[in-house]
């Protein structure tokens, strides 16, 4: 099956109620973060859907899109530009959690290695200056730590590290005060990241944002955004979209603010009153096309990089009418240790699939049914990725010559969250 990731790249411009959009798309490619750095230059990283590798992109005046570095042995999962020249990109290299530093826009980054062992994935950034900011590593397999530094990045030091936790999101207001969203929910820290303690707050959650001690805002799975006026001792319901998940909440001054929302299609939602009212600033093309991380430069200024998923015809090679179909997709029911792959076959039953994983291994299994499910457990995925490339296909009646092409890739993902290959 050919499988094209698309990220579609788009800064959002207000004049008086007016909103301007420009787009970019790059074929065969899964955004993983975006920066505005100023008027006319933003950073966005990814990784390959097929190939492999990551890209570094720069977008420039929000329309000239150009490739600025491409690592073919790394996954970049989260990047922090203080300026047009310098940034950082953290993310894995050949079983290494690696922080990239760039002094000359991503032409060169040098890598700064933060840890070897119990090896989780460096996903984020969150500065509270250009000297002090700290990084989250997180895995469902191998736990969490958060790492700080003191001199704007050219050095990390462990400051927590937990076996148990799997971190979803986390941003810093100070030196010692953050926040962070975890299994076990909503937690704040006041000393630095070295003890978390719960906050009572709306179940589910999938996204915050607090602007300071005081106000914040949480998002969960049920497409509700909840605020907060007193440092989470009570929570007040101000939008819902039904059937949706509140993927992310932004909010450049104290009145207005943006979340996307992931439903039948995803949206971009407005507030100019502090979350009382909300207004939808932007729809997404189709239902493949997903939202998955925005940044602002200031109230009228955003940016939102997401990934469309087009599935082509399996490629299968017959003669025969009744060719089957493959279609490969994938869904967290419960929890981060539970994934599948799902097999929805045309033709006749049964149905013979082979397999081969990223370590070799062939799989040989019989469909009676379809869809078909594969489920996967912790034990039998690293990390990082597992990845199965559908060899062959051939329902009865077939010839054995059905080949299907492409590569599907499972990553840990997170529990309650749709996740589509």
């Amino acid at each position: 099956m050919n499988k094209i990731y698309t990220t579609c790249i788009a800064l959002c411009l207000y004049v008086s109620s007016h909103a301007q959009w420009t787009s970019q798309t790059i074929p065969n490619f899964r955004t993983s973060d975006v920066d505005i750095v100023d008027n006319s230059t933003s950073f966005i990283i990814g990784n390959q859907g097929d190939s492999g590798g990551s890209t570094l992109y720069r977008l420039g005046n929000g329309a000239n899109l150009s490739v600025v570095k491409v690592a073919s042995t790394a996954l970049y999962k989260g990047c922090h530009f203080f300026d047009a020249q310098n940034g950082l990109i953290c993310g894995l290299s050949e079983g290494k959690e690696l922080v990239w530093r760039t002094t000359d826009g991503g032409l060169t980054l040098n890598p700064i290695q933060v840890s070897t062992t119990e090896l989780t994935y460096p996903t984020d950034f969150t500065f509270v200056s250009n000297s002090i900011g700290y990084l989250f590593a997180t895995s469902p397999f191998s736990g969490s730590k958060i790492y700080k530094t003191t001199n704007g990045g050219l050095a990390w030091q462990i400051v927590k590290k937990e076996e148990e936790v799997f971190i979803y999101d986390m941003r810093f207001l100070t030196g010692a005060l953050g926040h962070r969203l975890t299994y076990q929910g909503l937690e704040t820290s006041r000393d630095s990241a070295k003890t978390w303690q719960n906050i009572s707050s709306p179940i589910g959650l999938r996204s915050l944002f607090f602007q300071t001690e005081q106000i914040g805002y949480v998002g969960n799975n049920e497409g509700e955004i909840f605020k907060t006026t007193n440092g989470g001792v009570s929570w007040s319901l101000i939008m819902k979209i039904p059937n949706g998940i509140v993927t992310n909440i932004k909010f450049p001054t104290s009145s207005i603010g943006y979340a996307t929302i992931s439903s039948d299609f995803d949206y971009v939602m407005r507030t100019t009153d502090g979350g009382v009212t909300w207004k939808m600033v932007y729809q997404s093309a189709s239902e493949a096309q997903i939202f998955e991380k925005i940044d602002f430069l200031n109230e009228n200024t955003l940016a939102v990089v997401g990934v469309g998923f087009a599935y082509a015809n399996s490629g299968v090679n017959s003669n025969d009418a009744k060719k089957s179909t493959l279609l490969l997709s994938g869904k967290d029911t419960s929890c981060s240790a539970s994934m599948k792959l799902r097999f929805d076959l045309t033709g006749n039953a049964p149905w013979e699939i082979v397999l081969k994983d990223n370590k070799g291994v062939t799989k040989n299994l019989t469909a009676t049914k379809t869809p078909y499910d594969i489920p996967f457990t912790p034990t039998e995925l690293p990390a990082s990725e597992y990845s199965l490339i559908p060899e062959s296909v051939k329902g009865a009646g077939e010839n054995s010559s059905n080949v299907v092409g492409g590569k599907a890739t499972l990553v840990p993902i997170e529990p309650n969250v749709n996740f589509k290959i």
